[in-house]
């Protein structure tokens, strides 16, 4: 092939069938036998090792793109940032850690390998299950990604130690000092990191679609509780009034306040008929008719006469000449039909949370090793107000 240039050639030979399949067979290998994998990975020479973290960042730029991560050039380059920002910490943790405990017996590269294709391996399968999860709403998707996630940090912080050195010793020694630089780490961020305006909640893009469109739902505090109806014979005037319940405390609104609770009905129900064609998830379109419907049922509640079941309280005012009666106060409970659509919302709702406590279950590790900074704020007299962790989304 004297027709093709050096280094294209150079090129075609690097990347060949043969060592894509020799590659993506020591992928596997590094999951499941991680120490057999850096035996060969090291055995080979520096422009071998290169090649071969260049070729999964490739599968991993492939995946993203091939599952509508991205579409343009700073998408790849926002991933790259991605994975290296994620492997930086990790990184220089391990740097201190093997200083201190190895001296100079170790190597940059050594780590820096490591680390960097834990993450860039890990990411593939993360980034597969997240894009499963978005497609089928299935925690379980999430649930396994979050798995994957964890094992990036598991292979960063512990099974890094256990691949450079023999001692079980210095291997103890490096797990408890790799969480005393975690933890080192994390205070630091909740120092330095005092963004308290991001609209990001929660990584879990269902949570975060509702809590989108909720932000614009506005309600009157409690929920609503009874009704009031007085007439007035004599002078020939109706006022009425909507209690509210809230803690166990009642509060009771007159006609002009159920004109604004109306007109606050009418503007969730404009609100949520926009948005709803909009999301782009099953589960936050049900949620919405829910409210929807229950927001309808509450405006017509005032165009409907009341059940006489639902009559709690009646006080009649009579006249003292022919006894004739002047004034009447009647209180009703709202009938429970009108809560069905919100219960419906709730119960759906609830679901959605107690999936999403089940699938990020992994991300508690992390949570679980930041312990002893907790431990050193509360000791100190302060409070954790914040929380400093990591995430791939």
């Amino acid at each position: 092939m004297e027709f093709i240039p050096k280094f294209i050639n150079d090129i075609i030979n690097t990347y060949s069938i043969e060592n894509v399949i020799t590659w993506l067979k020591e992928m596997c290998l590094f999951v499941l036998k991680p120490k057999k994998f850096i035996s060969i990975y090291h055995s080979k020479k520096i422009n071998g090792q290169i090649n071969q973290l260049i070729f999964y960042s490739l599968v991993l730029i492939f995946v993203y793109f091939t599952f509508d991560y991205g579409s343009n050039s700073q998408e790849f380059y926002k991933l790259l940032f991605i994975v290296f920002f994620i492997s930086l910490p990790f990184i220089l943790i391990n740097c201190a850690s093997f200083s201190i405990l190895l001296n100079s017996s170790f190597k940059f590269w050594n780590i820096f390998s490591f680390v960097y294709l834990a993450w860039l391996i890990f990411f593939i399968p993360s980034l597969i299950l997240s894009y499963c999860f978005i497609r089928t709403e299935n925690y379980t998707f999430y649930f396994l990604s979050n798995v994957f996630t964890l094992l990036g940090t598991i292979y960063s912080l512990f099974i890094v130690w256990n691949i450079f050195s023999n001692s079980i010793l210095k291997i103890i020694s490096g797990y408890i000092l790799n969480i005393l630089c975690l933890n080192i780490m994390f205070l630091l961020l909740a120092i330095i990191v005092r963004d308290s305006h991001s609209n990001v909640t929660d990584m879990d893009p269902i949570i975060n679609e509702n809590d989108y469109f909720m932000g614009e739902i506005k309600n009157f505090a409690g929920e609503p509780y009874s009704y009031i109806q007085e007439i007035n014979y004599k002078e020939k005037s109706i006022k009425n009034y909507i209690g509210f319940i809230d803690n166990d405390t009642i509060t009771y609104y007159n006609d002009t306040q159920i004109k604004i609770l109306r007109k606050t009905y009418e503007n969730n129900i404009r609100h949520i008929d926009s948005i709803s064609p909009k999301l782009m998830f099953n589960r936050n379109k049900e949620i919405c008719k829910d409210l929807s419907d229950y927001y309808r049922l509450m405006d017509s509640f005032f165009d409907n006469t009341q059940c006489d079941t639902c009559l709690i309280k009646s006080t009649s005012y009579t006249n003292g000449k022919d006894s004739t009666i002047v004034k009447s106060i009647n209180e009703y409970l709202i009938d429970k039909s009108y809560f069905i659509p919100y219960k419906n919302y709730e119960k759906k709702y609830n679901k959605i949370l107690e999936a999403n406590e089940y699938a990020t279950s992994p991300q508690l590790v992390l949570g679980t090793l930041a312990t002893p900074v907790e431990w050193f704020v509360i000791a100190m007299g302060g409070t954790i107000e914040e929380s400093v962790t990591f995430f791939i989304y």
